[in-house]
């Protein structure tokens, strides 16, 4: 689905018009971007393309939108809910603001 830096636009079409329920696992991120996991993934994702992936879908129709795995026991920095904050932002911004018919 996600190969470096592009969505694949087949896929994309597909889902058109569909209705989405998007989930972001913070397990998918590289720990030294968000290490407050309960399954960290090293060489996950960088916060840079989960990004670019939120905002390949801004044109899809997601209807509802959630993050989930944030475990601040194991981020004494605070580091993972500031990651996690800044994609719930985005996330809002990006599909928060419908109108009406879509």
């Amino acid at each position: 689905f996600y190969a470096g830096r592009t969505v694949d636009e087949k896929i994309l079409a597909k889902l058109r018009g569909r209705p989405i329920y998007l989930t972001v696992d913070l397990d998918v991120l590289d720990p030294s971007v968000a290490p407050a996991v309960s399954t960290p993934e090293p060489g996950g994702w960088s916060f840079d393309e989960l990004m670019d992936f939120l905002y390949a879908l801004r044109e899809q129709r997601v209807v509802a939108f959630d993050l989930v795995e944030l475990t601040p026991p194991y981020d004494p920095t605070g580091q993972s809910a500031t990651v996690a904050a800044k994609i719930l932002r985005e996330g809002i911004l990006l599909f928060g603001r419908r109108d009406a018919a879509g």
